[in-house]
């Protein structure tokens, strides 16, 4: 395995962490501080396309797929106490 050079997708001024690839290949789930605190956002693999997709005080951490690729599951500490959430794709 090569592996080749790597290529740096997110290039803003706060940390983006997390990543995972859809199943399917086309979306990537990430936690950025973009905004202030970490939330949930998706982008294109080319790192294009960046889109928010949660909105709250609480922390929103560890993005992970179904396996169809439809639904969105992440922790959040949004109720004061860290609960697991998940999103319609």
């Amino acid at each position: 395995m090569d592996g080749g050079p790597e290529k740096r997708l997110t290039n803003r001024s706060r940390y983006d962490v997390d990543a995972a690839y859809s199943p399917d290949g086309s979306r990537i789930a990430f936690v950025s501080n973009a905004d202030g605190n970490p939330e949930i956002y998706v982008m294109n693999p080319d790192g294009s396309g960046v889109l928010r997709l949660t909105r709250d005080t609480g922390n929103d951490v560890y993005p992970r797929w179904s396996r169809d690729g439809k639904k969105l599951i992440f922790t959040s500490g949004r109720s004061g106490g860290y609960a697991i959430y998940e999103i319609d794709m």
